[in-house]
């Protein structure tokens, strides 16, 4: 019997999928781009189309949908997608305000030690260098003691 490939795209249902041999499955899995080539039983093949065949819209659990060609984009996928962009998009969003959240609180908390730091002084009287001016004077040091080694 000769398989009909445009008959089935035209058409399709389980029923013609279920008498389908192992070539006519994959002749209508290279029409629908699936993937099979690491497959080689017949219930494997048609459970992997009958699963993409699905998610394309183009056969449910029931039977088929309704004729479509190979690479039409189908409503409820389109829906679906958009909705994981949003989501995605969300996602993004979120990440970037608590990332600008987390670089406020930092400053502040920065700004606080300042303000405490610059009180002490004042308590004390005697000025204590910022954590950077420190780090540059020993760095300083550090060279002019290279630069004595040296000579």
């Amino acid at each position: 019997m000769e398989f009909d490939l445009e008959g089935f795209v035209g058409d399709p249902t389980i029923e013609k999928l279920d008498g389908c041999t192992v070539e006519h499955l994959k002749l209508i899995a290279g029409r629908y781009s699936v993937d099979v080539s690491g497959y080689v039983r017949k219930p494997v093949i048609k459970e992997r189309l009958l699963s993409v065949l699905a998610e394309q819209g183009v056969l449910t659990a029931q039977g088929a949908v309704s004729p479509r060609e190979p690479g039409e984009v189908v409503f409820n996928g389109q829906i679906r997608m958009k909705e994981l962009e949003l989501e995605l998009r969300r996602l993004e969003l979120k990440e970037k305000e608590m990332t600008c959240h987390f670089e406020v609180r930092k400053l502040e908390e920065e700004t606080k030690r300042v303000v405490r730091l610059k009180e002490l002084e004042l308590e004390i009287g005697v000025a204590v260098p910022s954590l950077s001016t420190a780090f540059v004077v020993l760095i300083s040091r550090e060279i002019v003691r290279q630069d004595v080694e040296v000579a």
